[in-house]
Order: structure tokens, then C-alpha cells, then sequence
């Protein structure tokens, strides 16, 4: 009883998953018949070529085979524990000198403004 409930589930799954890929390349076909044609004058589409669509941007946009690990949602969060684990480690000293070697470079996001406007004043 219990092998036929869990292909009972497998296959209420599997049809949930259908429908639901079905429902996503229907969206992407009415959206894209709906707005490129009169945004850029562009083709309208078939089903099965938004369904090309929906493939080809998910192996663009996310990879073929990659997946996110089970406990966390970060796809760089086991760098981001050897880093705190190495961190924890360090003698204050260490940590110091650390923090002293990356100080000055430039950020893209620039957290340390406010340090870098007095570092210029100290300069002058």
C-alpha cells in the first residue's frame, strides 16, 4: 500500500508539473503576442516557441544542472562559512591587518565613505 501511495504522489507531481510549465509558456505566449508586436513591431509567436523560450531562458539565466543546496538559498553561502570560519580563527591582530589590507580599495557599493572622507581630511 504504501509503494502505491508514493507513486500516487509521484504522479500528482508529475501532473501538477505539467500543468504548471503549460501555464507558465501560455503566459509568456499571451504576454509576448500581446506586447511585442505593438511595442517593437516584432513576430508573433506559437505556443511551442514560447515554450523554446521559457528553455532557452532558463538555460541562459540559471545554468543547465545547477542547483541551490537544501539548507540555504544563497548560492554562495559555503564560501561565505569557510570565510566566517577563518575569521573566527584569527587573532585580533590578524584580523586588524586584515582589515587594514582592504580598507582602501574601492567598493562598488561604497560602504566606507564616511571613513574615507576622514582619511582625506588627515591627509590635508
Amino acid at each position: 500500500m504504501r509503494t502505491h501511495s508514493r507513486k500516487l504522489l509521484a504522479g500528482r507531481y508529475f501532473v501538477i508539473g505539467i500543468f504548471g510549465l503549460a501555464a507558465l509558456t501560455v503566459l509568456i505566449f499571451v504576454l509576448w503576442n500581446w506586447l511585442v508586436p505593438a511595442i517593437f513591431n516584432g513576430p508573433v509567436i506559437t505556443f511551442w516557441q514560447s515554450l523554446g523560450i521559457l528553455v532557452l531562458s532558463k538555460i541562459l539565466f540559471s545554468g543547465v544542472w545547477r542547483h541551490r543546496s537544501h539548507y540555504s538559498g544563497y548560492p554562495h553561502s559555503e564560501w561565505r562559512n569557510r570565510f566566517e570560519e577563518k575569521m573566527k580563527n584569527m587573532s585580533d591582530e590578524e584580523k586588524e591587518r586584515f582589515k587594514a589590507k582592504f580598507r582602501h580599495r574601492p567598493y562598488w557599493f561604497g560602504p566606507m565613505e564616511e571613513e574615507n572622507k576622514e582619511d582625506r581630511e588627515d591627509q590635508e
